[in-house]
């Protein structure tokens, strides 16, 4: 993830600008291991309920919405 574009899209957990799924495994293995996520911009775009967590929630959200079910937002 270092070296990537600095990206504040919700949801762009790699950080290139672009929410696909490779975003949405990405976000399944930060939320499995419960690693601490140090970086506040990848935080932001990782927290996708905004309830202050990275957790299963956020992955639930971001499945959704690359399925087109809801919107990212």
């Amino acid at each position: 993830i270092n070296g990537m574009p600095p990206s504040r899209v919700k949801g762009d957990a790699d950080g290139d600008g672009d929410v696909d799924w490779h975003d949405y495994e990405l976000l399944v293995a930060v939320s499995q291991i419960r690693a601490r996520v140090t970086d506040n911009v990848m935080f932001l775009r990782c927290d996708l309920n905004e309830d202050g967590a990275v957790d299963s929630y956020d992955v639930i959200c971001l499945d959704l919405a690359l399925k087109n079910i809801v919107p990212l937002v």
